[in-house]
């Protein structure tokens, strides 16, 4: 009889401790979704994807549970505040509404005027398939806008310039697509760019004047550099490894009679036996020794002839250690004289200077 009596015992109180268990665990969880309501609120989502220009009617919103930390500003809890608001930027499914995305005014001249923010201008200009980076050039992309044209100089003449005009640049709209769902190409011929008025300005007169080509931008990328600009000569010098043509002589008008100013110099001072110096002055090929050591009373060395009409030696032409050794041995007082020698070694146009 006793064993009967203690199983009905123990079974009874593991029953009662089950339940006081159980009555705890769904107190426990029927207070953390009580907080958990105290931590969040009702707000207005989209009830599905609404693209640019959607009119919000009551079918295009619902209200869900956002936590109260995190609700987005500009959201509320009143549907009837976003009723009859047009979109300004696509909004996804369950996203929650914010008014910054809306306008609430009445629609009259579609929706691209709703793009363009206080104080910017949305501007259009002409491109071709080239122009527009065979279509690559989509709504929301970054340009920077380049032109070419032919400059006028005072003498009469022109010549042709291209320059960077605007730079990072949002591209508003190709054609007539303001908001682009699939990421391909598509070649147009008008593409409209957000601008300030005074770019505005200065788009127009650059698509009046000359050519225009657009220069796409990473997305991230936003640095404005500053460039000069280029010009024909500029843009054959590019990969050259030509030095520049030699200065022309300048001829001085006075008093009835011009004058002309030889090309500067370029002076090479060398110093023997650590007493003497010498300044050797190159102008084209031609070499002129100018003593400047006290003790030397020989006259200095005569020109090195060469053909007048040669380029400018460059200005790192080297000196030979044998023929700086070489003038060490000669006395003080004696003249040098240089001879300039082409080196291949030494590059298209280097040379070397030997004093003899």
């Amino acid at each position: 009889m006793k064993r009967p009596i203690m199983f009905f015992v123990l079974a009874g109180f593991a029953a009662v401790l089950a339940a006081i268990v159980v009555y705890s665990a769904l107190k426990r969880k029927e207070a953390e979704v009580e907080q958990a309501r105290v931590r969040t609120v009702e707000v207005v989502v989209a009830a599905h994807d609404l693209a640019l220009g959607t009119k919000i009617d009551a079918e295009a919103v619902k209200m869900v549970r956002w936590p109260r930390e995190a609700m987005p500003v500009g959201a509320s809890s009143n549907q009837q505040a976003f009723l009859g608001s047009v979109v300004r930027v696509a909004f996804v499914g369950n996203e929650p509404l914010v008014a910054s995305k809306l306008f609430a005014g009445e629609k009259t001249a579609g929706v691209l005027p709703l793009l363009i923010p206080t104080g910017m201008r949305a501007m259009s200009v002409p491109v071709d398939e080239v122009g527009d980076i065979s279509g690559f050039v989509l709504p929301h992309s970054r340009v920077d806008v380049l032109v070419a044209l032919s400059e006028s100089s005072g003498g009469g003449s022109s010549s042709n310039r291209a320059k960077i005009v605007l730079e990072n640049i949002e591209v508003l709209a190709v054609a007539q697509t303001i908001e682009q769902t699939k990421d391909e190409p598509k070649v147009v011929k008008v593409v409209t760019m957000l601008v300030t008025p005074e770019e505005a300005e200065r788009l127009a007169l650059a698509s009046h004047e000359g050519a225009l080509r657009l220069a796409m931008r990473n997305y991230n990328d936003s640095k404005i550099v500053l460039t000069p600009g280029i010009d024909v000569p500029g843009v054959l010098k590019a990969y050259s490894n030509r030095p520049l043509p030699a200065p022309p002589l300048q001829a001085v008008q006075s008093a009835g009679h011009s004058v002309v100013r030889p090309p500067r110099p370029v002076e090479v001072e060398v110093m023997r036996n650590g007493q003497s110096r010498e300044a050797i002055e190159f102008v084209n090929d031609t070499a002129r020794v100018r003593h400047d050591d006290a003790g030397a009373g020989a006259p200095a060395a005569p020109p090195a002839a060469a053909p007048p009409a040669a380029p400018p030696p460059s200005p790192a032409a080297a000196v030979p250690a044998s023929s700086v050794a070489a003038s060490a041995a000669k006395p003080a007082g004696a003249a040098f004289m240089p001879v300039v020698k082409m080196d291949p070694a030494l590059g298209p146009r280097g040379k070397t200077i030997e004093l003899r």
